[in-house]
């Protein structure tokens, strides 16, 4: 290779490997924006118990229901997060018509259906959609997936959690201190529910930089089946 040519391609790589650096940059500053609309939405739609629990701002009893309980514990913290009052004036704004755009949209995607399939009107569903998320904070689209427009379903209302609650509030108290047991692994998670015999989701196989790690409880074929692939450690989608 000459001199001139061995010049350029340094240059060319050179160029090559700013912008992958940009385009990786681009894609972290893109994904911190989502995971913080997202965590925004969440705090849109769990307004309603969040105003709510500021009616009883004392500690309910030890003995209340699981579910009454994670309730009050989300509307507790809602206002104690950073910026969390000014959030929530934000969302008093926004709430009224977030739902009824939301509804809007989910009920043109699936309210024929429904009425096909269960006989219940749209406008009954578009009234229980306006009822529930005022009542109990869940969103239109929770309505659809947890098919709270059967009445069997809709009286169990209050015993629903939704991402809002899971997500943050009820998974902190879940958790236990950062790097306490290393159990946010998922490979020493599976391991050691194999070792104990404990049920859980399988994990088949495990790569490291191209290569096929050995694993306890894992298998050499796959199953024939819908399968996942995720990093070791972060939830929700991120560090994918």
């Amino acid at each position: 290779m000459s001199a001139d040519s061995m010049r350029d391609h340094i240059l060319n790589s050179g160029s090559y490997g700013l912008s992958g650096r940009i385009a990786s940059l681009r894609g972290a500053l893109w994904k911190h924006v989502l995971r913080h609309a997202e965590q925004f939405a969440y705090d849109v739609a769990g307004l309603p118990m969040a105003l709510r629990q500021l009616l009883r701002w004392k500690r309910p009893a030890d003995d209340l229901p699981p579910a009454e309980y994670l309730h009050w514990y989300y509307g507790w913290t809602y206002w104690r997060l950073p910026f969390g009052p000014l959030k929530g004036l934000i969302a008093v704004i926004i709430w009224p018509v977030a739902l009824i755009a939301a509804t809007a949209v989910f009920t043109k995607r699936n309210g024929q259906a429904i009425r096909a399939r269960s006989g219940v009107s749209v406008s009954e569903q578009v009234l229980g959609q306006f009822s529930l998320a005022a009542r109990h904070a869940i969103a239109p689209n929770w309505f659809y997936m947890f098919e709270l427009y059967l009445p069997d379903r809709a009286r169990c209302a209050a015993l629903y959690l939704t991402a809002h609650e899971t997500i943050g509030p009820a998974y902190a108290i879940l958790q236990p201190p950062p790097d306490a047991d290393g159990m946010d692994d998922k490979i020493r998670f599976a391991e050691h529910c194999h070792e104990q015999g404990v049920r859980a989701v399988p994990v088949f196989l495990h790569f490291s930089g191209g290569k096929q790690m050995p694993l306890k409880g894992g298998s050499a074929t796959l199953p024939d089946c819908d399968l996942f692939v995720k990093p070791r450690s972060g939830s929700g989608g991120h560090r994918m």
